[in-house]
């Protein structure tokens, strides 16, 4: 990525982080998720996975090992801009379930 590239990048990622904008879940056996709010959709940003070659991911990233989201969270719990909140197994069901919206089927009488 060229040096200028890199810098409008970086940019549109610090410009992202608002207050309230980056959610940081907990659960009760350790698993740790971020949710980024953004201007037209939440993301689902998962950090420091140690099972794979690259260790995060973004729901919403089908293109880029890297989007600004997932630099954006970096930063943001970095500098302690991240609401922390529990989640158990329901909680990260509506959580998945808001990002992974099952399409709608067409019944036979359509």
């Amino acid at each position: 990525m060229p040096f200028d590239d890199l810098l409008l990048f970086a940019n549109a990622a610090i410009n992202s982080i608002k207050p309230g904008s980056f959610i940081h879940y907990v659960t009760p056996w350790g698993h740790t998720e971020y949710e980024v709010i953004g201007s037209t959709a939440r993301y689902s940003i998962i950090l420091d996975m140690k099972t794979t070659p690259i260790p995060y991911s973004c729901t919403l990233s089908e293109t880029h090992i890297m989007c600004k989201h997932i630099l954006a969270t970096l930063i943001a719990r970095r500098l302690n801009r991240c609401s922390m909140r529990s989640a158990g197994p329901n909680d990260l069901a509506v959580i998945f379930a808001r990002q992974f919206p099952i399409p709608e089927q067409k019944t036979a009488n359509e």
